[in-house]
């Protein structure tokens, strides 16, 4: 089923929560499964829930290595509060627009 999901698929927004460290694992499983089935597919990792600072367990710096990593953009969200929301989008249609030139 996933390969069809996938196919054709030219990037991805794959969105963990800052407070939840097994959501933030999980991250590269999900990358490694499209890229099993789209070798050239590109994205951004979405770190949601910024503003629950007290509860927040993946500090900016962790996920910006992961980000580096899987060779994709990172940025942290709430969706609480519309923080970074809009410009995510923004973010994620220029990274396909670069990934197709």
């Amino acid at each position: 089923m996933r390969r069809h999901f996938y196919k054709g698929t030219d990037a991805v927004i794959l969105i963990f929560d800052l407070t939840n460290p097994k959501s933030f694992e999980s991250v590269s499983n999900w990358f490694n499964d499209i890229k099993r089935y789209e070798k050239d597919v590109t994205g951004l990792i979405f770190g949601n829930k910024e503003d629950l600072v007290e509860q927040r367990k993946i500090q900016t710096e962790e996920a910006l290595k992961l980000a580096e990593t899987l060779n994709l953009e990172y940025i942290e969200t709430s969706a609480l509060t519309g923080k970074n929301i809009e410009q995510s989008f923004y973010k994620a249609a220029e990274t396909l627009y670069k990934s197709k030139q």
